[in-house]
């Protein structure tokens, strides 16, 4: 069950990186990865702390980004198709 809260709150994680990132829409490519890093790392601790074991904290956010990129993906691809 911790698993999966763990991946729950890496979700809401996502998605305030998918708000600064539309909020830096502008900024450079390389300051974009240095966000995306920061955020990964906020996911790993949020993971390691609430799960206590480094593989289970990797899988959890293995999971939360494959689901987070799936949806991403899918929103650009129903946005591309009405536009």
């Amino acid at each position: 069950m911790r698993l999966y809260m763990v991946v729950m709150l890496q979700l809401i994680i996502w998605s305030g990186y998918t708000f600064v990132e539309w909020l830096s829409k502008y900024d450079q490519f390389s300051i974009k990865v240095i966000i995306l890093l920061i955020f990964v790392y906020f996911a790993m601790v949020l993971g390691n702390r609430l799960l206590h074991s480094n593989m289970r904290t990797v899988l959890a956010t293995f999971i939360s980004i494959s689901v987070y990129l799936f949806f991403y993906i899918f929103m650009f691809y129903i946005d591309d198709l009405i536009r």
